[in-house]
């Protein structure tokens, strides 16, 4: 008689340690599955922080002149553009206090405006420059507004947006 209760012992462990594979498997798969947005926004985060303190370092230590500080923005810009496709907006922002350029591209129409004057409204690559009235500088994109605090020496900001199933997705700094 104990030889059968070995067996239905042996028989209810094996069931259970199954059960937990099962559920550890089911646990990692849903895991898995909430890690990966599909925006691929964060990464662009990510690597645009690096950019453009790396650029930002560059024209600073090379002693550059403002003309070819605002050439290498537009050639970081267009790159940078080139690089992560047409399926996004990017606006970035470059300059001092004084003078700043908002350069990039939008993949659809929308009205830009930079302190309520509407500056941009077609779709494609743009560049304007801004003569910012204070401390600060008012970035208006349809019907988002984005403020940026302007500081000493140079400023580097952006805003990247992509469009998924009517649904906006923003990135700025």
């Amino acid at each position: 008689m104990k030889r059968g209760l070995n067996k239905h012992g042996q028989f209810y462990l094996v069931a259970a340690m199954i059960l937990v594979v099962l559920l550890i498997g089911i646990i990692a798969i849903t895991n898995y599955s909430k890690k990966s947005s599909g925006v691929g926004l964060d990464e662009i985060e990510q690597e645009l922080e690096i950019e453009s303190e790396q650029f930002v370092n560059y024209v600073t230590y090379n002693e550059l002149s403002q003309e070819e500080k605002f050439r290498d923005f537009h050639e970081f810009v267009n790159d940078y553009v080139d690089y992560r496709g047409s399926d996004k907006n990017f606006y970035f922002i470059f300059g001092t206090k004084e003078n700043l350029t908002l350069a990039g591209s939008q993949n659809q129409e929308a009205t830009v405006s930079i302190d309520s004057v509407p500056v941009i409204d077609v779709s494609g690559e743009f560049s304007e420059s801004i003569d910012p009235a204070g401390n600060n500088v008012v970035i208006i994109i349809g019907p988002t507004t984005y403020e940026f605090g302007l500081k000493e020496g140079e400023n580097f900001y952006y805003i990247v947006s992509k469009n998924i199933n009517g649904g906006e997705y923003v990135i700025s700094k």
